[in-house]
């Protein structure tokens, strides 16, 4: 029995050793070269370290160009664990640069400090790093500051990057939010935005998952595109009602006078009282959580990517005031059943339906003249599509990759059929039988 003990002890001990050793390598830093090459570095480097959130990354795991006599970051090994203070200096040359994407998907770095001769920032440098909760600039730089784990540019007062710890500072320091300043910031789940802010850029806030509400304060007078795309975890969107530019209504972002949905979430019911006339360009994109969604009749547009990847959405009817379908405007909402598209439509973009899998028939109103490149392309559930006899162009790929297209019901006749501009690749379609009307 005691040699059993012995025996499973031992095991147990070997188990516990092989995790460690796999979970530290997983982390082990690589030594990057200035040209981009890689060459791993052993548990018997000095500079390697047991691996915890106070490990500190070996600068090693730059990359870099020299120029000019000055240093620009430009990537950085993704499996670097831990702090980063990246150096003043390298190879007794004077860092003065950080990169677009010098930090993408570094996922393992907690903190980073940036040196006072650092000069300027790309917008997209810290993209990606989901586990940075704290942002440090030297008290020396005169072009950057930090404050509440936020990077801020000094005089421009803008925010240029922040992580799932950042409190935006109230005391006037920040004025706008930079483009892509939370973009991939999974960890963040709140945000106080605070009311010396006028702007926020173009995916500010994307694909913070973790994010659930969110409240624009009445200072904000201009809201970019795709601020909050991919947050699928939205369920609230408020905006303070002293806003002159935009309100909210049923979890809706609205801009005011322009009648335009900026911004919707999974919780978000359209307003019925005209409030709304156009679905905004990626309103909606990446909410997978959205199942369902009632567009009232004082819609007359849906814009671009404004429903795109919304794979929970399962059925949509567009009402007759809307007369136009953007490029990708339900781009692989791959849960779609079922669509109702009505006469009033008389566009509908490129890729409008592209990758909609669960879509097995769909009809085409008499409105419609020509079917842009890839609408329907990659929809491989499709087996019956009704084409009216308006129809003069059916573009590029419109039907590429509908693999179970089986029957064409057009609505005219086979010398009418043979008149219509079919262009390439849409072999699916011209391979199915086709039905005439007469």
């Amino acid at each position: 029995m005691n040699k059993i003990k012995s025996s499973l002890i031992v095991g147990l001990l070997y188990f516990a050793m092989v995790v460690m050793t796999l979970s530290l390598a997983a982390c082990a830093p690589s030594q990057i070269t200035k040209d981009g090459g890689v060459s791993p570095q052993t548990t018997e480097d000095s500079s390697y370290q047991s691996q915890s959130t106070d490990t500190v990354v070996d600068v090693s795991a730059l990359s870099y160009e020299i120029s000019d006599g000055e240093v620009t970051i430009v990537g950085c090994n993704t499996s670097a664990c831990g702090v980063l203070t990246v150096p003043s200096t390298i190879e007794s040359y004077t860092v003065t640069e950080i990169d677009d994407w010098a930090f993408e998907d570094c996922t393992g770095l907690t903190s980073m400090t940036i040196p006072d001769s650092v000069t300027w920032i790309a917008s997209r440098a810290f993209s990606g790093c989901t586990g940075l909760s704290s942002i440090v600039v030297e008290s020396g730089n005169t072009t950057y500051h930090s404050s509440g784990n936020c990077l801020i540019e000094t005089d421009s007062k803008i925010l240029i990057a922040g992580c799932k710890n950042s409190i935006i500072p109230t005391d006037g320091s920040v004025t706008s939010i930079g483009s892509e300043a939370f973009s991939g910031c999974t960890g963040l789940t709140s945000i106080a935005i605070p009311d010396s802010v006028t702007k926020i850029d173009d995916f500010a806030f994307e694909d913070c998952s973790g994010l659930t509400s969110v409240t624009i304060p009445d200072s904000v007078a201009l809201i970019e595109s795709r601020v909050f795309s991919g947050c699928t975890g939205l369920t609230s969107i408020v905006v303070e009602s002293g806003n002159t530019r935009y309100h909210s209504s049923g979890n809706c972002l609205i801009e005011t006078d322009s009648k335009i949905l900026i911004a919707g979430c999974k919780n978000s019911i359209i307003p019925t009282d005209g409030s709304v006339t156009s679905i905004g360009r990626d309103a909606f994109s990446g909410c997978t959580g959205l199942t369902s969604i009632t567009i009232p009749v004082s819609v007359t547009e849906i814009g671009i990517d404004a429903f795109s990847g919304c794979t929970g959405l399962t059925s949509i009817s567009i009402p007759n005031s809307v007369t136009e379908i953007g490029d990708r405007a339900f781009f692989y909402c791959e849960g779609l059943t079922s669509v109702t598209i009505p006469d009033s439509v008389t566009e509908t973009g490129d890729h409008s339906f592209s990758g909609c899998t669960g879509l097995t028939s769909i009809t085409i109103p008499d409105s419609v003249t020509e079917i842009g490149d890839y609408a329907f392309s990659s929809c491989k559930g499709l087996t019956s599509v009704t084409i009216p006899d308006s129809i003069t162009k059916i573009d590029v790929s419109a039907f590429r990759g509908c693999i179970k297209l089986k029957d064409v019901y057009y609505m005219g006749t086979e010398v009418q059929w043979n008149r219509i501009q079919i262009n390439s690749y849409n072999e699916n379609l011209t391979g199915a039988t086709v039905h005439f009307n007469s």
